[in-house]
């Protein structure tokens, strides 16, 4: 901490006071801690509620009281140890106190998903993944979605959100003998908005998305069970994918089905509108202060109707993946 006097002229005076992290830090941790043995929150054995709730529920208020307690008693102490010439008289209504907030602490891991493929003759692949959160404001990264909330309260939520890698992807390679002459599918950004509504336990979240091709609606509810070293998931959903999203990964043109190429293929193909559902489990196991293994299991059913392409070899998807993270 440091404190200076500017002065103005020969009867006024601007009095700064600077302080940093270290000067207060300590002091809030502890009181954090004290929090953590007293709080009372619902779902939580008392004292053992985690210490990231209790940082996030209560933390920017502590710090906040903290840092105006160390200004008055700085102040006060400086003001006592300078010969004035008048009575001085500092009230709270003049103090300024500029605090930075800090993003939410910074999640990030690497790991590998194995996934299954809805095409004929594809095997399951295995992909690297990064996968983390971070929010900062209004603005969020969690997982496959980007997005910056405008309403966000205990109730509601209202976001614009993008997802970068969404969808399928199907390389000529990847097919065998007969089917070599597709043009390859690739997975697209989806962007759109999403209304969450928080219920109890349960969040039920709404959202329109548009990936270049076609709109999509999902629904769907999820419910999270957290203790001091766990986090566990549970989502269901239920997807309506509009014809022209359906198409472009399904879909078979005339001229595909006449490439001698694809000699496998007995027809084109223009697929309909259609509805797809499916449940996730994620979870999380804090090992230490900073690391954490995450796994994901999927399950999930496609439309039945796009098996009448002869691209399409199953209509159940299926996904694992395993990682370690950091909480810096």
């Amino acid at each position: 901490m440091n404190i200076t006097k500017e002065n103005v002229d020969a009867l006024n005076a601007v009095v700064k006071v600077d302080i940093v992290a270290d000067d207060y830090q300590a002091k809030v941790d502890q009181i954090l801690v004290d929090y953590r043995k007293k709080a009372d929150i619902p779902g939580f054995r008392k004292g053992h509620v985690p210490m990231g709730m209790v940082k996030k529920q209560y933390g920017k208020s502590i710090m906040i009281d903290e840092v105006n307690k160390l200004l008055q008693e700085s102040l006060n102490k400086f003001l006592t140890a300078i010969t004035l010439p008048t009575l001085v008289l500092v009230s709270s209504a003049a103090q300024s106190v500029e605090i930075s907030n800090g993003p939410d602490r910074l999640n990030i891991g690497l790991g590998i998903k194995v996934e299954s493929s809805p095409f004929v003759d594809v095997s399951n692949d295995s992909i690297p993944i990064i996968a983390g959160s971070i929010k900062q404001g209004g603005f969020y990264w969690q997982g496959n979605e980007l997005g910056y909330r405008f309403i966000e309260n205990k109730n509601f939520q209202f976001a614009t959100i993008i997802r970068p890698f969404e969808g399928f992807d199907l390389e000529a390679d990847d097919l065998s003998e007969g089917y070599k002459g597709f043009e390859e599918r690739e997975g697209k950004m989806e962007y759109g908005f999403s209304a969450a509504f928080n219920t109890g336990p349960v969040v039920t979240t709404i959202t329109p998305l548009y990936n270049g091709e076609g709109m999509s609606l999902e629904l769907d509810a999820s419910r999270k069970w957290v203790s001091d070293s766990y986090v566990f998931k549970l989502k269901g959903y239920v997807r309506y994918d509009s014809a022209d999203y359906q198409n472009y990964y399904f879909g078979i043109t005339e001229d595909e089905m006449n490439n001698p190429l694809n000699h496998k293929i007995n027809s084109a193909y223009k697929a309909d509108s259609g509805i797809s559902y499916g449940v996730k489990a994620i979870a999380s196991y804090q090992v230490s202060e900073s690391f954490y293994v995450q796994g994901l299991l999927e399950a999930g059913k496609l439309d039945s109707s796009i098996t009448d392409s002869d691209l399409v070899d199953s209509t159940n998807i299926f996904g694992a993946a395993i990682g370690i993270g950091y909480r810096f």
